[in-house]
């Protein structure tokens, strides 16, 4: 389920996972990485599994870059 809220979109792993095509390791290594960078937040259960994904203010400002230049 997506949801808008407050200029965020949230989705959860799983979502991610299916919308990018990917598998769930090489997915969970990039969004990591990510998350490292702060790019974005990634909300866990409390057993420590990936349950959602949220964009920071970095990365929103920085996917708002990305679409100023095309990509």
């Amino acid at each position: 389920l997506h949801q808008r809220t407050r200029g965020t979109l949230a989705m959860s792993h799983l979502e991610l996972v299916q919308a990018m095509g990917g598998d769930r390791s090489n997915v969970g290594h990039s969004l990591r990485t990510l998350e490292a960078r702060g790019l974005i937040t990634i909300g866990r259960t409390p057993g420590g599994k990936a349950e959602y994904v949220v964009l920071t203010p970095e990365g929103l400002q920085g996917t708002a870059e990305m679409k100023g230049r095309g990509e």
